[in-house]
Order: structure tokens, then C-alpha cells, then sequence
């Protein structure tokens, strides 16, 4: 008889254990997605301010291009575990990574396409930071709050 029992309570974990995996995978990826969030942030702000020191002291631009380089790096290696995310973070490092080469090999052609680059990585910014706060609005929305346990 405890057999019995000892089997119906581990097939009971099996199948509890199996409809919560993707519960917690999606809390995992909900956390993932956070502090991916928090982490870019913060370099995107700083690549902001490089950004407005390139814009004040041209002269400085190449020794701003290597910190804007590695900055882009940072953020290219960022992953949160979900797609739309993580591209659009692959799309500003990609973006900030032209202007970068543009920066410090200028030449008629990439100096002409600059203007484009910077609007493009603009708009991905942008993206990363709609992504990033729909993930807030999920997290406060009552209707997140009902389905915590």
C-alpha cells in the first residue's frame, strides 16, 4: 500500500514538476530580461554622454570612438533570454559599432551615410527602451499580479 502511495506521490511531483517548468522558465526570463534592462540602461546612457562629448570636443573624437567601442561591446553581449530584446540590443551595438569605424577611418562615404547611422541607431535605442518598459508595465499590470502564486 505505501508502494502505491509512494508511486501516485512521485508521478503527482512529475506531473506538478512539469506544467511549473514553463511557469518558472518564464519567471527566469522575466528576471533575465530585468536586469538586462538595468544593464542597458546604463550603458546606453553612458554611450549618450560619450556621445555629447564627441559633440563638444571633436578633436577627442578618436579616444571617444574607443570608449563608444567597447560600450557597444558591453552591449552586444548582453542577452536576456528573449528574442525581441535581445535584438534590438544587437541592433544599437551593431549601429553604434558603423559609427565607431566611421569615426576613426572618416571618409567622404561613411561621413556621407553618418547622419542615416545615427537615426537608424537612434531608432533602436528607442526600441530597446520600449521593450524594457513593457516589461515594467507586464510586471506592475494587475493582471501580472493576479497570476503570481
Amino acid at each position: 500500500m505505501s508502494c502505491k502511495f509512494a508511486v501516485a506521490a512521485l508521478v503527482g511531483l512529475v506531473v506538478f514538476g512539469a506544467t511549473g517548468c514553463s511557469a518558472l522558465e518564464e519567471v527566469q526570463t522575466r528576471v533575465s530580461m530585468a536586469g538586462t534592462c538595468a544593464s542597458a540602461v546604463g550603458i546606453m546612457t553612458e554611450m549618450g554622454e560619450v556621445g555629447q562629448l564627441i559633440t563638444s570636443k571633436p578633436e577627442e573624437a578618436g579616444t571617444y570612438a574607443d570608449r563608444l567601442g567597447e560600450l557597444s561591446t558591453s552591449l552586444g553581449a548582453l542577452s536576456s533570454g528573449d528574442f525581441e530584446l535581445d535584438t534590438a540590443l544587437r541592433n544599437v551595438s551593431s549601429g553604434v559599432e558603423i559609427i565607431v569605424e566611421s569615426l576613426r577611418n572618416p571618409g567622404r562615404e561613411s561621413l556621407a551615410a553618418m547622419p542615416e547611422q545615427i537615426e537608424q541607431t537612434k531608432l533602436d535605442f528607442i526600441q530597446v527602451g520600449n521593450v524594457c518598459q513593457g516589461l515594467l508595465r507586464q510586471e506592475r499590470s494587475p493582471e501580472a499580479q493576479s497570476q503570481e502564486p
